[in-house]
């Protein structure tokens, strides 16, 4: 709760504003605390995995890190940030997609492609609609190939010291934003 005195040319008062209200002009001369509008953020909450994987060649979709998000308000939005960090040269292109809430989204996640043993990473930035109630929701990062040639992305996810000596640990963190617009 904060409490202000103002002198707004002919306003000179004393007033309450709320939690989530702003000092609004009512006109020319007149001012009074309001409710803020536009949307808010309810949560975030940022998942970090950090442990190496190497990923086998594979002719179906195949997972390569998942988890879940509880959202906290039904029918809101979450913004999904990925930045995952991969090692070594791909078998080919292909599909690097991601499941929120049971629906595939093929070819969301952006592959940056080496073409040496090299560390490059894999990108996301994708809005979702949460659904119409509370709880729980699984997400999965997975490849694909397409016709059924057994491919994989890259070595491994999360490379170390033991795909460069020079390479520290490193870890995919996937962040969640729960908003309403």
């Amino acid at each position: 709760m904060a409490i202000i005195t103002l002198n707004n040319r002919a306003t000179n008062r004393s007033d309450t504003a709320s939690a989530g209200q702003v000092f609004t002009a009512t006109s020319a001369t007149a001012a009074d605390f309001q409710d803020a509008s536009g949307g808010y953020v309810y949560k975030i909450d940022n998942q970090i995995n950090n442990t190496r994987a190497v990923i086998s060649a594979a002719t179906s979709k195949t997972t390569l890190i998942s988890g879940t998000f509880t959202n906290t308000v039904a029918s809101s939005k979450v913004l999904v940030q990925i930045k995952m960090p991969n090692y070594g040269t791909a078998d080919g292109s292909m599909g690097i997609g991601f499941t929120y809430n049971g629906t595939d989204y093929d070819g969301a996640i952006t592959q940056s492609q080496e073409d040496t043993d090299q560390t490059s990473f894999s990108m996301m930035n994708k809005n979702f609609t949460n659904p119409a109630s509370t709880g729980s929701i699984n997400w999965v990062i997975y490849f694909k190939t397409a016709g059924g040639a057994s491919k994989r992305p890259f070595k491994t996810v999360n490379p170390n010291t033991t795909d460069d000596s020079d390479l520290p640990q490193q870890e995919t963190q996937i962040t969640f934003m729960e908003y309403t617009a």
